[in-house]
């Protein structure tokens, strides 16, 4: 596998605002983002384009395991003169996904279905309010990613067992691997809730938020 991503940001970027078009729906690309002179890729994992071109566009994004799940054919591509926005945009439209914000978390998952963002009780983002500059995790298990993230956000967090018990098959599938910019931890406990489709809810307990499986 080899993977090139070759550019040369300019010295003075253009002001401008564009609108990506990804599955009929409008992205807005920032006002200032460089073009790359040329973004090569040979052979690469479809997943792994995916998060790179998402960092490099500096954009919080998710992946629907769904996605990560399927065998996709590698990308080969090479296009020149694009900003990383618009070749995240292109690969995805020409590989038929989404791109689907959520306005509470502000992160973007990307996934094979245009289903609506998930929604969640306004009460779980007023348990902090401060922003952290980089959330960066590498398969951590779910359990683990909660633990700290609910720590960070002074939230009480109660799992289900299905998924804190180490032995259930669910909990063996999933660990955790995302990089976030500028978001609070609730923002971000939120996010892998939605990328995950599990819920999180007050629970029967005072000041207790329980995470288990969407229905």
């Amino acid at each position: 596998m080899k993977t090139i991503l070759k550019h040369r940001l300019p010295v003075v970027a253009a002001m401008f605002v564009c609108g990506l078009i990804v599955n009929g729906q409008e992205q807005r690309a920032k006002p200032s983002e460089p073009q790359i002179p040329l973004v090569q890729l040979e052979n690469v994992p479809l997943p792994v384009a995916i998060e790179n071109l998402a960092i490099l566009a500096e954009i919080n994004s998710t992946m629907d395991p769904k996605l990560t799940d399927k065998a996709w054919t590698p990308v080969t591509l090479r296009w020149e003169n694009v900003t990383a926005s618009e070749a995240l945009a292109r690969l995805l439209n020409e590989r038929g996904l989404f791109m689907v914000e959520n306005p509470q978390t502000g992160v973007i998952k990307i996934t094979t279905t245009n289903s609506p963002p998930r929604a969640f009780d306004k009460e779980l983002f007023n348990s902090s309010k401060e922003v952290i500059p980089l959330i960066r995790m590498s398969d951590v298990p779910l359990n683990m990613a909660f633990t700290d993230l609910g720590t960070k956000a002074s939230l009480k967090l109660e799992l289900d067992p299905e998924l804190s018990n180490p032995s259930m098959p669910f909990r063996e599938r999933i660990s955790v691997s995302v990089r976030f910019r500028n978001l609070t931890a609730s923002q971000a406990l939120a996010a892998i809730c939605d990328q995950y489709d599990l819920q999180i809810a007050k629970s029967s307990a005072p000041g207790i938020w329980r995470i288990a499986r969407g229905k």
